[in-house]
């Protein structure tokens, strides 16, 4: 019998941020189960359950540090934000070039600069408390992605009452990059995961 492959979008999530020691035992019994006919929708509802609740055991026996880390790293993404933006404008206007140059480097230094900032405050969000580090960078990203759908949906109602027909490029734009900044921040974050020992195992 040939066995099915598990989908491993689900698989790297799970072994990722499920913060339980019995993981591996999990991520085995999950693919038990999928070989016995689940299909791919059960096997992300069960892993997105797993984490949740491995998510919310983790903040409640650290609730202090775990606010304190997720605020730091809230922090860190808007002082990157506000120092990159003025890089970026301190360049602009001190090169000079045609204004068809301009147009294909401005673009091009905005998502170098965008990319560098997403891995370097991924790095960061696994080392803003004491706590196992996947929690806060899971968080942090799930937060951020909120705070974008929100001035997402912001933007597109402003832009529909003036410019309807730019609506649908926008959105497209949107949820394209949403998740490839999502992906950059967990990306950026991964490097830390054995860094930092978990609970039980740090030194006194």
């Amino acid at each position: 019998m040939t066995l099915k492959p598990a989908p491993r979008a689900a698989t790297w999530f799970l072994r990722q941020f499920d913060s339980t020691p019995e993981n591996e035992s999990v991520v085995g019994d999950l693919f038990e189960q999928y070989q016995r006919g689940r299909g791919s929708i059960w096997y992300w509802r069960q892993v997105l359950a797993i984490v949740i609740v491995s998510l919310f055991r983790e903040i409640q026996g650290n609730k202090r540090k775990f606010l304190v880390g997720l605020v730091r790293t809230w922090c860190v993404w808007a002082v990157l934000t506000s120092l990159l933006s003025v890089v970026a404008m301190v360049q602009i206007t001190r090169i000079e070039m045609s204004p068809e140059l301009r147009q294909v480097f401005l673009p091009g230094m905005l998502l170098i600069l965008s990319v560098l900032k997403l891995l370097a405050v991924g790095a960061y969000s696994g080392h803003s408390s004491n706590i196992y580090p996947r929690t806060t960078r899971l968080v942090f990203v799930t937060s951020y992605a909120l705070v974008v759908i929100g001035s997402t949906a912001v933007k597109l109602l402003t832009i529909a009452q003036h410019q309807p027909t730019a609506v649908g490029i926008m959105a497209i734009r949107e949820l394209v990059t949403l998740p490839l900044a999502a992906a950059i921040l967990l990306i950026g974050g991964t490097g830390g995961l054995s860094l930092v020992p978990p609970p039980g195992k740090r030194k006194a």
